[in-house]
């Protein structure tokens, strides 16, 4: 590699570096799942919230992001700023590193797959699926109900954002439990049927299953 490819790269991994940082500040002011950039926001800022969203506050760039980050900009090193293409490869990058040890699991009779963290327990009651964490390592939990006519939490309007889950619009609750501890709700209505889909749950954990939610064409 040439001296002048290699300060290019060298530049490229410390201006993203800065934009995490950036990142990682601009998550102190709003949440994972809180309400999302309005219509004035600059554009690169709704795709950093779009990869925020994915990684959880502590995620961190990953030596094949570096590496994928590395390759882009010597593809074509007249650009200065990711582009939306990029930006979606580098968090489908990372997100497969971070779940590549994940169990798949599938659903046939509603048409979705998802991972869950390996050393999870998975189970069935009625007309929910369940994943447990191991209780020696945490208590994290995620349910995913279907059925018709679910009932969705009682919130006040602030507290309901609009969500995307896979390629289907949801709605975002954020409530408690009744113990008192923070609970998300996703909810949306499956298309081409009576059923809801229903998600539960809270979390570093729950935030990377919600994406690696996808629907079987």
């Amino acid at each position: 590699m040439e001296d002048k490819q290699k300060v290019k790269l060298v530049a490229i991994v410390a201006g993203i570096m800065i934009f995490v940082v950036i990142g990682w500040l601009w998550s102190l002011k709003y949440s994972l799942f809180n309400r999302a950039p309005s219509e004035a926001d600059v554009k690169s800022n709704q795709q950093w919230q779009e990869v925020k969203s994915g990684l959880g506050q502590s995620f961190q760039l990953t030596k094949e992001g570096l590496a994928l980050i590395g390759k882009m900009w010597q593809e074509d090193s007249s650009k200065t700023v990711l582009t939306p293409e990029q930006i979606t490869a580098l968090k489908n990058g990372l997100l497969e590193e971070a779940t590549k040890r994940w169990v798949t699991y599938s659903n046939f009779d509603y048409n979705f797959t998802l991972k869950y963290p390996e050393k999870w327990d998975q189970a069935t009651a009625g007309q929910s699926i369940i994943f447990t964490e191991n209780p020696d390592e945490g208590n994290q939990k995620v349910v995913i109900t279907v059925g018709p006519d679910l009932a969705r939490p009682e919130v006040k309007d602030d507290q309901i954002e609009n969500f995307w889950l896979d390629n289907l619009g949801a709605k975002l609750y954020h409530t408690a439990t009744a113990e008192g501890a923070k609970e998300d709700v996703v909810a949306a209505s499956l298309p081409g049927s009576k059923n809801d889909i229903v998600i539960t749950g809270y979390g570093e954990e729950y935030q990377k299953i919600l994406l690696t939610f996808k629907f079987i064409k």
